[in-house]
């Protein structure tokens, strides 16, 4: 990613601010904004969600911090059209046995038979072409991002971006990500003990009985 950089498509970046990652609709991660084309862009501020719907262009900024949950998509498929084609071609050879076995066959039973066919085969391919893409949205208070996932490489790199950006908005580490999304405050350090090699708990019984009186009159005592 270019760290030089001060605009994403027109859009001028603020002070401080580096973009870290980009998600696009087919391709997954790059490592640079595309010019054109869906893509999602994490910088260690804000969230850029660029897409285009008819003859408009849109431009979503959500402060990362603002980001409160995220939602992936995937459309699983459904067995329906396999055992609707089979059941056609099923048809179409029943026609085709029938027809033979009282001695109609003839132009109107194969007519039939090639129709059932046909039908078995569109029926069964819509099972191996996808209908609908998975899908990325990214929600704020406010507003959300939403990115279609047109291929598998990119629904595997949005669930590896997902896990990092939960990691870091925890404060964990990200192994697998050299740069964080966002700028995480590092966790509270405890300041070490000045006196460890001494007994603490002698000194404070000591402090204890100088100071109080009633520990004074037990020694007395």
């Amino acid at each position: 990613m270019n760290q030089k950089q001060q605009e994403v498509r027109g859009i001028q970046l603020l002070t401080d601010e580096q973009p870290r990652r980009v998600l696009h609709g087919s391709l997954g991660l790059l490592d640079e904004v595309p010019p054109e084309d869906d893509c999602v862009v994490f910088t260690n501020q804000r969230l850029m969600g660029f897409s285009r719907e008819k003859n408009r262009h849109r431009k979503i900024l959500l402060p990362m911090q603002s980001v409160e949950a995220v939602e992936i998509s995937d459309p699983a498929k459904s067995a329906r059209p396999l055992l609707q084609g089979s059941l056609m071609l099923v048809a179409a050879v029943a026609v085709i046995w029938l027809a033979a076995a009282f001695d109609a066959t003839g132009i109107l039973s194969w007519v039939i038979a090639l129709t059932l066919g046909s039908l078995a085969a569109i029926t069964a391919s819509s099972f191996f072409v996808a209908e609908e893409t998975a899908v990325i949205t990214f929600r704020g208070r406010t507003a959300e991002v939403t990115l279609p996932l047109r291929s598998p490489q990119a629904l595997q790199d949005a669930y590896s971006l997902l896990n990092d950006f939960f990691r870091e908005k925890a404060g964990q580490e990200t192994p697998s990500s050299p740069t964080p999304l966002m700028d995480v405050p590092p966790p509270l350090a405890v300041p070490a003990n000045p006196g460890s090699g001494e007994d603490t708990s002698n000194a404070d019984t000591s402090s204890l009985s100088k100071e109080s009186p009633q520990g004074q009159g037990w020694r007395d005592v």
